[in-house]
């Protein structure tokens, strides 16, 4: 069972998802993408939690009625000043919540910001960015987050659409290399017949969204679970006879 209530206090703005009645040891502050934190948020939040792992979703449009989301007229969200209140949530996630262990993800808008506050704060243990908003040319709200990746000390999962129309792939291909410079783990996934925002339930239609969602979802809580609940098998080597065999494929 999940436990789920939206935050509102001491600037902390969001919807907390965490497992019922457990003590987690690890969780993540999720970053939306454009529409906030709508149907699709939520359901990411869910997932999330259900996989073990206290989720707070950042509420970029604190007030603003679910039914407007998505709606042509709501507030341009500057990275700069959304910074400054992750960085508030994150601090509630550690200090108010007592995680251990804390990373980010993020989705399409959300995917460029976790990797500029995981770039600016070295104690998180994992970043996960989806389809990164990149614009070309950058666009002044938008912060440089290629400029910045290569000061990343955790882990970093970055998951693109190969027909994302915001997203050039010399952008991505830009990210991909500052990122790999770094000497800490980087996982590069490529779908080339996924589009921008292809994790999105509205988005499942098309087969090239649904076969990198199937593939993709997984692999993220994974990749999180091991990073921050560390709870998952560790490498073994095979022994055979009481003697360490090679693997080999």
């Amino acid at each position: 069972m999940i436990e789920e209530r939206r935050i509102a206090e001491a600037g902390v703005n969001g919807l907390l998802a965490r497992p019922a009645g457990q003590a987690s040891v690890g969780g993540v502050l999720a970053v939306p993408m454009v529409s906030g934190v709508n149907a699709q948020g939520r359901l990411f939040a869910t997932r999330l939690a259900e996989a073990g792992l206290t989720t707070l979703m950042w509420d970029p449009y604190p007030g603003v009625p679910e039914e407007q989301l998505g709606q042509p007229g709501l507030p341009r969200v500057h990275d700069e000043a959304a910074a400054v209140d992750q960085a508030r949530c994150l601090t509630y996630l550690r200090d108010v919540l007592g995680l251990q262990r804390v990373g980010v993800i993020g989705w399409c808008m959300g995917g460029r910001m976790v990797l500029r506050l995981a770039a600016g704060d070295p104690g998180l243990a994992a970043c996960v960015a989806y389809f990164p908003t990149l614009r070309e040319p950058r666009p002044e709200h938008e912060a440089d987050v290629i400029a910045v990746v290569d000061r990343i000390v955790g882990p970093v999962q970055a998951l693109y659409g190969g027909k994302d129309h915001v997203t050039a792939p010399a952008a991505f291909a830009s990210l991909q290399a500052a990122l790999q410079r770094r000497s800490q783990p980087t996982m590069i996934h490529v779908y080339p017949d996924a589009d921008h925002g292809f994790l999105a339930e509205s988005r499942q239609a098309e087969a090239g969204n649904r076969q990198a969602s199937r593939l993709a979802w997984p692999q993220t809580l994974a990749f999180l679970r091991a990073a921050l609940l560390q709870t998952e098998l560790t490498y073994e080597p095979v022994r055979a006879g009481g003697v360490v065999a090679t693997v080999t494929s």
